[in-house]
């Protein structure tokens, strides 16, 4: 068995009608982006990925068990207390209008009566993304990676990339239709300046509600924020053009109920505990009714998303581990394409089923304990009801 891993420079891969390998004369300096995989480069790569699936496996266990046993904050508001009547260092909630000292961002945006402002500075400027196809020939394994350009507004602005030959044509046809240079390097791309923050978070000094007061910068929002308006530093709002830059604000207006949630510390409500989910002062508009309801629905979002990313690794490890045996059964024509094809599926299933039962015996523990002293209890109860029968 060959173990060939080498480049093809020669050779047009994909379905891009634009691709014309012979037009490379101002591209010797690229990459060819093409390479082939042979059958003992690939089976090797599979028993590298055997060791990797292992690790994913017991990984999975690890993620599944610990969102199973997140806390669950919308549970734990129930048990909260109108802050009147709330013991000192006791689980309180309150509900008001807040009073707030005026916040702006200098000359860019004017003070007004907010309890946070989200800053994000975005500029116009060139993305560039990698794309790849892989596709089988006999026992090859042939991809080809190529780069695909957009404009956009982005925080992290990036230099423009030509790396492949197929990236100089992509280039050329996306400069034509957006009038930029042919030349990339002639481009003014933006780069964000050194010790330069893309994304800011101002707070309120004096945040109060019923006289209590909540330090703003401990504050989750659970909703509430309102965009309040796009402010361009660089360049016309109606026409961008690379390099132009702007500022987005969005903000928590002071202006309507909300009901805030922690720990009573004197005249301060504080960050409260949540167990494995840290410790912070969750907020919602509306009343505390509105704020468990917005709790409960991100603790089924977490629940949901623990399951779904520890069955993708399970799923991943599973197949990982029997990927020699797979990639061998991917050289065989048809049956055995067929074959690996089946192995992943029913793997997939199995992990699926592992996921789901590990999942719910974690996250129903008690339910799992009580089973377990039942059983121990009749077995116990069996025992000493047969002594007396056998004597």
């Amino acid at each position: 068995m060959a173990f060939d891993h080498y480049e093809l420079t020669d050779l047009p891969v994909g379905d891009d009608e634009d691709y014309d390998s012979s037009d490379s004369s101002d591209s010797d300096d690229l990459e060819s982006g093409t390479t082939v995989q042979g059958a003992g480069s690939q089976f090797v790569d599979s028993v590298k990925g055997m060791l990797v699936g292992v690790l994913l496996f017991l990984a999975s266990f690890v993620i599944l068990f610990k969102f199973a046993s997140c806390g669950e904050k919308g549970k734990m508001a129930g048990k909260a207390v109108p802050i009147e009547q709330a013991q000192e260092n006791g689980f309180a909630y309150i509900s008001g209008v807040p009073v707030v000292d005026e916040i702006g961002d200098g000359a860019t945006l004017q003070k007004g009566k907010y309890i946070r402002i989200n800053k994000n500075v975005e500029y116009y400027a060139v993305v560039t993304s990698e794309k790849s196809s892989t596709k089988k020939e006999g026992t090859k394994k042939i991809t080809e990676k190529w780069h695909e350009y957009s404009l956009e507004w982005t925080s992290s602005p990036k230099p423009i990339k030509l790396q492949y030959k197929k990236d100089k044509r992509k280039w050329e046809q996306f400069a034509s239709q957006n009038g930029l240079p042919m030349d990339y390097r002639s481009v003014n791309n933006p780069v964000v300046a050194s010790g330069e923050k893309t994304s800011e978070t101002i707070n309120t000094i004096k945040l109060e509600v019923s006289g209590y007061t909540i330090p703003a910068q401990s504050v989750a929002f659970k909703d509430g924020s309102k965009d309040i308006g796009i402010v361009n530093v660089k360049g016309d709002k109606d026409k961008a053009k690379v390099g132009d830059k702007r500022i987005r604000y969005s903000a928590y207006p002071a202006d309507t109920q909300f009901t805030f949630l922690g720990d009573k510390k004197g005249k301060t409500l504080m960050t409260h505990a949540f167990g494995n989910r840290g410790a912070s002062i969750e907020a919602s508009t509306g009343d505390i009714n509105k704020l468990i309801g917005d709790l409960k629905s991100e603790d089924s979002m977490i629940w949901w998303a623990g399951l779904i990313i520890g069955f993708i690794c399970m799923a991943a490890g599973l197949n990982g581990m029997v990927g020699p045996l797979t990639t061998l059964l991917d050289f065989i024509p048809y049956v055995g394409e067929f074959g690996a094809g089946a192995i992943r599926f029913v793997l997939t299933l199995v992990a699926a089923i592992i996921s789901i039962v590990f999942y719910l015996l974690v996250y129903y523990w008690w339910i799992v304990l009580i089973i377990v002293a039942g059983v121990v209890g009749f077995l116990i109860y069996r025992k000493k009801m047969a002594k007396p029968a056998a004597a």
